[in-house]
């Protein structure tokens, strides 16, 4: 079964007949509260260094939004954890304890 989609049995008996499948949430015609720039929390550029399996060391940087230096900081750990990253460390295990974070202008 796709995402975002349940099957028209969990749905309640009293709406009435009901497609096929029905999504949890219907679309918002309002604007995302990111959607504009002035809204949006600044970018962050967070570097974490990096220790290969050989010993090499290195860096892995990550361009993220949050309003304080500690969400900016577990937002780039959550993207490090993901494939894409770990394959482009090279399987490298990555500190966040000694990660660095500045406001990207």
């Amino acid at each position: 079964m796709a995402l975002g989609l349940v099957p028209a049995a969990a749905a309640t008996p009293a709406a009435g007949p009901l497609p096929a499948r029905r999504r949890y949430s219907t679309p918002s015609t309002a604007a995302s509260p990111w959607s504009s720039p002035a809204a949006a929390p600044p970018l962050w550029l967070v570097t974490m260094p990096t220790a290969g399996r050989d010993g090499r060391t290195g860096t892995q940087s990550f361009v993220v939004r949050a309003r304080v230096l500690q969400e900016a900081i577990v937002a780039a750990v959550t993207c490090s954890g993901t494939d894409h990253a770990l394959l482009h460390r090279r399987g490298a295990r990555i500190n966040p304890l000694l990660a660095s974070a500045a406001l990207h202008r």
